[in-house]
């Protein structure tokens, strides 16, 4: 069975793979941004914003510690963005503040106990319109999100640009993440990467093609970004195709780049096509950048060559092969041999060691022998140690050694003799 080739065109580039259906289309808010925007226009939009909201000039007037800290970050993403309608999130964020600080000043409480019930049961724009309030948070409609209902969640978020931007070198770069500035990428909102990866091998075919979904992690309402699974397939170089949706249905526009090692690839860009060549005095094998005159770790009769193939370990001629012969292993029978052998030769040693200690005993005695006259006499040597006497049952009569008697006999366990 040969295997298909896919080679890369525009068509396919055009990643049909992940244009769907439109279920549903909603007109998302046309903002216009202004990426000049000096700090004296953001300080004007934004302390305006704050100025026109009731409750937070309630918030201001009775809480006296409230931090300027909503108003700051307002002005820093105005002058950032360009989009004054963000002001809303930042005056919410105040109010949110008040109220948290609201809740935890008793003394506002007892003395102003209108004014606490009107802050804790503030819900942030009113919803928007979008929702219904209930003690201070709202209860979105279908289709809204965020704490005010005033995103639209079934329209896919706004990406302005992503990083790697048409490639990313492996060679100095880990390759791991893809980074997103955008918005918005809201924390209580599901969001996904559809992904597309696709391996390219040196002649430009097409080795092999997965597509996989990863969650979007936001960093802020303007950040966010998605992992990338490492490598499992040997190739060339990796391009990726990626775009983010917040329901499966509507989808941000598509983006790609391709992975690849500046250490022995050039990269160009000829007629808008991506082209990879790599550079002289280099292998590539197995995904790696090897050097000319390295040798393959694995079979040191192997080395890179490029002059007899760029892609593929070449032999080495002047290499002389080490014996790398193991000794047989042992079977079943000789290690059951060897057991056994081992069995025997124990047996063996305990037996001589007994025979040894009964000859040792019967030597240090003497026994019982006739004389001339037919009277029996005893005679052994004293027993000297305290351990050998525990063989001596007082059975066997005896005299000490150098007296004999005819008649007369002493048992061994009334004899008195040195220790």
């Amino acid at each position: 069975m040969s295997r298909f080739k896919r080679y890369i065109t525009q068509e396919w580039m055009a990643f049909p793979s992940l244009e769907r259906e439109k279920i549903m289309t909603r007109e998302t808010r046309d903002v216009q941004f202004n990426i000049s925007t000096s700090r004296e226009i953001a300080e004007t939009v934004c302390t305006s914003a704050f100025d026109s909201s009731e409750p937070y000039k309630t918030c201001h007037k009775y809480v006296s510690d409230l931090s300027n800290s909503s108003l700051s970050n307002c002005i820093n993403d105005v002058i950032m963005t360009g989009d004054h309608s963000i002001t809303a999130i930042h005056v919410e964020a105040a109010l949110h503040q008040c109220v948290t600080f609201v809740g935890l000043n008793t003394t506002l409480q007892n003395v102003h106990p209108t004014v606490t019930l009107i802050l804790q049961n503030l819900c942030p724009s009113n919803c928007s319109g979008h929702g219904v309030c209930n003690t201070g948070n709202c209860s979105c409609e279908v289709g809204f999100g965020g704490s005010d209902c005033s995103f639209d969640i079934l329209s896919p978020p706004v990406i302005w640009e992503s990083t790697p931007t048409g490639t990313c070198d492996k060679s100095l770069h880990q390759c791991s993440r893809i980074y997103f500035n955008g918005r918005y990428f809201l924390e209580t909102v599901e969001k996904n990467c559809f992904i597309t990866k696709q391996f390219i091998d040196n002649d430009g075919s097409s080795i092999a093609l997965t597509q996989l979904e990863r969650p979007l992690e936001e960093e802020n309402l303007f950040r966010g970004s998605c992992s990338l699974p490492s490598d499992d397939v040997t190739s060339w170089v990796t391009k990726y195709m990626f775009n983010v949706s917040f329901d499966r249905k509507q989808f941000t526009q598509t983006f790609s780049f391709f992975i690849y090692q500046s250490e022995c690839q050039y990269h160009t860009v000829e007629k808008g096509y991506d082209h990879f060549i790599l550079k002289k005095g280099y292998c590539f094998i197995n995904s790696a950048c090897i050097q000319h005159t390295v040798v393959n770790p694995e079979n040191l009769c192997e080395v890179c060559d490029p002059g007899k193939n760029s892609y593929q370990w070449s032999e080495n001629k002047d290499c002389v092969p080490v014996s790398t012969s193991k000794p047989p292993e042992s079977s079943a029978s000789t290690f059951v041999f060897i057991v056994i052998a081992a069995v025997m030769s124990f047996l063996v040693l305990v037996t001589l060691i007994v025979c040894i200690k009964v000859w040792r005993y019967k030597r240090s005695r003497r026994y019982a022998n006739f004389n001339a006259n037919g009277d029996q006499v005893y005679k052994r040597n004293v027993v000297r140690k305290y351990w050998m006497r525990l063989f001596d049952d007082g059975k066997f009569s005896y005299t000490p050694e150098g007296i004999q008697f005819s008649n007369l006999t002493y048992s061994s366990h009334s004899a008195e003799g040195p220790d």
